[in-house]
């Protein structure tokens, strides 16, 4: 975290469970403490005030002992509140620990940002200096942009593979409160994640096999069904347990992916209506080629096969709740295709610049210097010594990140990040654990901590989907490659005192 104006929070999920709020200057202390009451996250919750907090008790109606389960105080004793009292946070944290062995919800609340940017990542656990700060305002924007762009159809965020690797239950969470009218996964053991998180909304799964069905059934999750012997497991289920379960029928209208062509896909969904223990949920294709104007009467030929199957459900009789095509791109560039629902996925973080959606990017990665070296003239650098550093001595920093952490290998000799505001290429390998750059420009001013920005949105910082242009993959595979060793930051705006 960085020392800013404003009032801020900033929330975190350490890999043990404890789900951290850190309430920055001038945000409303009954806010954070309203939202660490119903955060969606097992285990007890706790309530840090550094001293300079106090006094934004005294605004508050009622002392709200009722909303934590613990108070711990860093200072002097506050009267009227119960709680643990230590002198630094040092001694709390070891407090803290055994307290959260288990998993549990923290807020961090104080006046003073420095103390704040102290503190915080004492109670983070920090696996490594590298984080990927999400940025909840931006997302949040973003949503609104496809609100305002499908002028009244449902708005169903893409959450699979752990958000694109930002972190399902945070992310879900927000947009849930934002109104989001349901979600899509792709794996059962995703919908069940977000259940666990207090998710309650509609959530389809993509993909679903005969043993997970109890598990689909027992954790109301809707399913994608594209074929006869599905819908038979799902209406034995519901049959055992005396449960509706929600279907949305896939049509391959094109993409010879999942789904039934045309004429069976009617066949199946009017089977799936009459069905006791099935309701219709949704009638549902996927656009192949959206994104590419040279493929565009192709797009209007899928959507021409899928109003057809339409067609021919309503001449039935048979109206599901949702029918829906568009993803970001068919959200963008086919207003036709909007329908009931649509399925929000890259633009919604912000990575589809192509795309009239004016959305942003909600990821700023990060790391640190770890080591910085002068390498003689006619050197070699990494593995392979596949880079030289010609004929003069360059400076060379060690920044922590690496392959491991889902910075791609193929960047090696390629990609760059930025330092003090400053372009600096990747040279040789990337490793496991580290990458090195060249900051030879810089003058000597690089020292061990400084901050290197990884992939960000400033007109200086490397973009990601540039980045993902240059080793010929796209923005999807570098957002999922990011690993659990990369602790990701979410930051939003909040209520003033």
């Amino acid at each position: 975290m960085t020392e800013r104006q404003g009032a801020y929070l900033e929330m975190s999920l350490s890999p043990s469970g404890v789900f951290l709020l850190v309430a920055g200057p001038h945000c409303s202390l009954s806010w954070a403490l309203s939202l660490l009451e119903r955060a969606p996250f097992p285990g007890p919750s706790v309530a840090v005030l550094l001293e300079d907090a106090h006094p934004s008790l005294s605004g508050l109606p009622q002392l709200p002992s009722g909303q934590v389960d613990r108070w711990v105080v860093i200072g002097d004793p506050l009267e009227g509140l119960p709680g643990d009292c230590f002198p630094d946070m040092v001694s709390a944290a070891t407090h803290l620990e055994l307290l959260l062995a288990q998993g549990g919800r923290v807020l961090l609340a104080g006046a003073a940002a420095a103390d704040l940017v102290r503190y915080a990542p004492t109670l983070r656990e920090a696996l490594s200096p590298a984080q990927a700060t999400v940025d909840l305002d931006a997302l949040l924007r973003n949503a609104n942009r496809f609100r305002e762009a499908t002028g009244g159809a449902a708005v169903l965020p893409v959450i699979k593979a752990n958000a694109y690797g930002l972190g399902a239950p945070v992310l879900g969470w927000t947009l849930a409160d934002w109104g989001a009218e349901g979600f899509v996964v792709a794996y059962p053991d995703e919908g069940v994640e977000l259940r666990k998180g207090g998710i309650q909304r509609p959530i389809l799964v993509q993909n679903a096999l005969e043993p997970e069905v109890a598990k689909l059934v027992r954790n109301g999750l809707e399913v994608q069904v594209s074929s006869v012997e599905q819908v038979g497991w799902l209406a034995e289920e519901a049959a055992r347990t005396g449960r509706v379960v929600g279907v949305h029928v896939k049509v391959d209208t094109g993409m010879s992916r999942a789904g039934l062509l045309p004429a069976e896909a009617a066949a199946l969904a009017l089977q799936v209506s009459r069905t006791p223990g099935l309701a219709l949920a949704g009638l549902m294709t996927h656009l192949a080629s959206a994104d590419e104007p040279a493929e565009d009467g192709f797009t209007q030929t899928q959507l021409q096969r899928f109003e057809a199957v339409r067609s021919a459900l309503s001449a039935e009789g048979v109206v599901p709740r949702w029918v829906h095509a568009a993803n970001s791109s068919g959200t963008a560039r086919f207003p036709e295709a909007h329908l009931d629902a649509i399925r929000a996925g890259i633009a919604l973080w912000g990575y589809a610049s192509a795309l009239p959606l004016a959305t942003h990017p909600v990821v700023r990665l990060t790391t640190r210097v770890v080591s910085v070296k002068w390498v003689e003239a006619g050197e070699t650098v990494g593995y392979g010594r596949t880079w030289a550093t010609g004929d003069r001595p360059r400076h060379i920093a060690v920044v922590a990140i690496g392959y491991y952490d889902g910075y791609p290998r193929a960047l090696s000799n390629l990609g760059w990040m930025g330092v003090h505001g400053t372009r600096c290429p990747v040279v040789g390998r990337v490793c496991m654990d580290v990458t090195m750059i060249d900051v030879t420009h810089l003058g000597g001013g690089v020292r061990a901590g400084d901050e290197v920005v990884v992939y960000g949105a400033g007109p200086d910082e490397p973009d990601l989907e540039r980045l993902a242009a240059l080793v010929d993959t796209i923005p999807y595979e570098l957002l999922t490659r990011l690993s659990p060793r990369i602790r990701r930051i979410y930051r939003r705006s909040c209520p003033t005192l």
